[in-house]
């Protein structure tokens, strides 16, 4: 196993949800992971889900669990999206909800913050969400 031999640069998804990024090496039965903030942490293998290169291949990871035709799993894949500042995966996410079930009541309170996020995006110069005004399919 590559993490076994080396230190890696990457994201260890936490079995409660939150990820850890830095270098990691795995000593035994733990991870020590060197954060990027200076810290550093031995985690029980137990405690992780998923080790991946950066938090984009934990969000395919977590993607690939996500039931085709299930509206709440998107839902919760969003909002931990929302959680993590990956707002475009939040975004696509949710649009697969509104997708699947366009009243699910979830929806529109998130929509509304991603909203709001974006707009403030646009204020302070920062990037737009990639997604069109319209693409939400509600009114």
């Amino acid at each position: 196993d590559e993490l076994e031999t080396q230190t890696i640069q990457g994201a260890l998804l936490l079995r409660n949800g939150e990820v850890l990024e830095g270098a990691a090496t795995r000593s035994g039965d733990r991870f020590n992971v060197q954060l990027r903030s200076g810290g550093q942490l031995r985690i029980p293998m137990t405690d992780v889900e998923f080790f991946g290169h950066d938090i984009g291949q934990i969000y395919q990871h977590l993607l690939a669990r996500v039931e085709p035709k299930t509206a709440d799993q998107f839902l919760q894949l969003s909002q931990w999206c929302f959680a993590k500042g990956m707002l475009t995966e939040s975004a696509q996410c949710l649009l697969a909800v509104s997708r699947l079930d366009p009243h699910h009541p979830g929806v529109d309170r998130l929509e509304q913050r991603l909203r709001l996020l974006e707009r403030h995006q646009h204020q302070v110069g920062g990037y737009p969400l990639k997604h069109e005004k319209q693409s939400w399919g509600r009114s």
